[in-house]
C-alpha cells in the first residue's frame, strides 16, 4: 500500500514548474482516476483468476492480504493531496475559506512521499479510540504485562476498540483519541465530564488510563499487542480540540476532514465506495464473458 501511495504522489509531482492550474488540476484528476482503477484492476484480477471465481456474482470478495485495499485506495483520494476544494465558513466571518489549502495540500504530499509503511492506513485512515465508553471492560487502559519470563516491563495497554471514523460515533458527552499518523488529537465533546477540560497534569492525574493509552498509541504501530517490531517511527504530539455547539470553528473543521468513512468534501461514504467498487468488478468480468 505504501508503494501504491509513493507510485501516485510522483505522478502528482510530475507538472513541470511552469505548469498551469489547469493543468495541475488535471493531474490531481488523473491520479484520483488511476488510483481507483488499480484497485478495480487487482480485485478484478483476483477474482477471475482465483478460486474466488465460484463465489456468486452478489458478493464482493477480497484478497486476505488485501481486505483493507478498498479502504486505503479510498481514503488516499479522499486525502488532502486528491479531494475536491470546498468552501466552508468559519464563525462568523464572511469570507469562505477553501480546504484543503494549498500548504495543506503541500504537507500532507511531502509526508506521503516520505512515511513510514508502518504508519502509511494512519496517514490517510485515522484511528478513532473512546476514552469514556468502555462497554463495561474496566480493564480498558489497564498495563498488561508480557508473559513468562521477560523484561518486567514488557508488556502492552489494553487499548479501546477503534470506533467507526464518523461523526456519527462522536457522541456529545464523549471523549476521543483521534490518530492520523502525524498527530493525536484529543477531542472533547460539548458535554463531557469537567475533567476532561482541565490541565492535562490534572487528567492523568485522576484518570492515568489515558496516559496509558496515549502512550501505547505513540510507542506501537499495532496497538493491540505492542511487540518489538511494532515499534513506532515518529512520536506523534497531542494537540487538544474542545468542541462547543456547532463545529463551525477551525478545529471542528478539521476534525470534520478527518472523519475518513463520511463523505467529506462531497465525497462518497465508505459503503458507497464499496457499493461502487463492486458494481465495476462485476460490469468488468461481464464484459470479459462476451
Amino acid at each position: 500500500m505504501t508503494l501504491l501511495m509513493r507510485e501516485h504522489v510522483h505522478r502528482m509531482l510530475k507538472p513541470q514548474p511552469n505548469a498551469s492550474e489547469d493543468d495541475k488540476e488535471l493531474t490531481r484528476l488523473n491520479t484520483r482516476d488511476a488510483i481507483f482503477h488499480k484497485c478495480l484492476l487487482i480485485l478484478a484480477s483476483y477474482r477471475q483468476y482465483t478460486s474466488a471465481m465460484s463465489a456468486p456474482m452478489s458478493q464482493l470478495v477480497l484478497p486476505e492480504k488485501l481486505e483493507l485495499l478498498p479502504m486505503f485506495c479510498m481514503s488516499l483520494m479522499k486525502s488532502p493531496m486528491l479531494r475536491p476544494g470546498v468552501a466552508h465558513r468559519l464563525g462568523e466571518s464572511p469570507v469562505p475559506v477553501i480546504t484543503p489549502t494549498g500548504d495543506e495540500r503541500a504537507f500532507f504530499t511531502w509526508h506521503a512521499a516520505h512515511c513510514h509503511p508502518a504508519v502509511a492506513f494512519l496517514l490517510v485512515h485515522p484511528a478513532l479510540y473512546s476514552l469514556n465508553r468502555n462497554d463495561g471492560d474496566d480493564r480498558i487502559g489497564e498495563w498488561n504485562p508480557s508473559p513468562g519470563p521477560s523484561d518486567e516491563n514488557a508488556g502492552f495497554v489494553r487499548m479501546p476498540t477503534s470506533e467507526v471514523v464518523s461523526m456519527a460515533s462522536l457522541q456529545n458527552d464523549g471523549v476521543y483519541f483521534v490518530d492520523n499518523g502525524l498527530s493525536v488529537r484529543f477531542v472533547v465533546e460539548k458535554d463531557a465530564p469537567d475533567l476532561y477540560r482541565r490541565d492535562w497534569n490534572d487528567i492523568v492525574t485522576e484518570n492515568p488510563k489515558v496516559a496509558n493509552i496515549l502512550w501505547q498509541i505513540r510507542t506501537f504501530c499495532s496497538t493491540q499487542q505492542g511487540e518489538e517490531s511494532d515499534i513506532r517511527p515518529t512520536f506523534a504530539p497531542i494537540k487538544r480540540v474542545l468542541l462547543q455547539d456547532g463545529r463551525h470553528g477551525k478545529n471542528q473543521l478539521e476534525l470534520m476532514s478527518l472523519m475518513i468513512d463520511d463523505p467529506v468534501g462531497g465525497e462518497k461514504n465508505s459503503r458507497e465506495f464499496m457499493m461502487q467498487m463492486h458494481q465495476k468488478i462485476r460490469e468488468r468480468l461481464e464484459a470479459t464473458k462476451k
